[in-house]
């Protein structure tokens, strides 16, 4: 994009929670100033839900957080480094104590809970690039909990096929039924995220 040498760089700043965006300023001798827009993207792979749910959570506002962390269960994230850390990060928004990384991190090593995987999750949390806005812990974890819900089904069909051939007739019924009414709670859970009626 170029632009006349005129402009201004207030005028170039793009924010949206659906895109983020930084300017790379540049002069084009023949054309004036140019701009260019690079997505802002986090050093290494792209990072997980797990990852992202917990780097907002711990750049969020303590009030955003908390509407969006009291909807999340630990069984909705993927691995124990994840629910590690989630699990501090709660109770730190819980009893209303400072929730950032190093706070977070100050709070593992406390609990003797800093091992490698758990060090390696929260450095990834911290540096993933989630938005620090009102709006990216509820749509990241409603993300992450979308995400969860449909995994609760593929499980839960590996699950009853399994049980159909080796299960007695009597454990089937009372196990479809459990299975049911805990999608049913996730279901409304995601529901309420969304802003949906359950």
């Amino acid at each position: 994009m170029t632009l006349p040498n005129t402009a201004r760089l207030d005028d170039l700043v793009t924010s949206t929670v659906a895109t983020r965006a930084v300017v790379d300023m540049g002069v084009d001798f023949e054309h004036g100033l140019t701009a260019e827009l690079d997505l802002i993207r986090s050093i290494g792979p792209e990072p997980s839900l797990d990852v992202l749910v917990a780097g907002s959570l711990m750049w969020a506002r303590a009030e955003d957080a908390r509407e969006a962390a009291r909807l999340l269960d630990l069984n909705d994230l993927d691995t124990p480094a994840a629910r590690t850390v989630m699990e501090v990060v709660l109770s730190l928004l819980d009893a209303r104590r400072p929730h950032y990384g190093t706070a977070v991190g100050n709070e593992l090593a406390r609990r003797g809970l800093h091992s490698d995987s758990v060090k390696r999750f929260l450095l990834d949390a911290i540096t993933c690039g989630a938005d620090a806005n009102t709006l990216a812990p509820q749509s990241y974890t409603a993300a992450l909990v979308a995400q969860a819900y449909r995994a609760r089904f593929e499980s839960l069909g590996k699950a009853l096929v399994e049980a159909a051939q080796s299960f007695p007739e009597s454990d089937l019924l009372p196990l479809l039924r459990q299975a049911g009414t805990e999608a049913v709670h996730h279901a409304r859970r995601l529901a309420e995220l969304r802003g949906e009626a359950a």
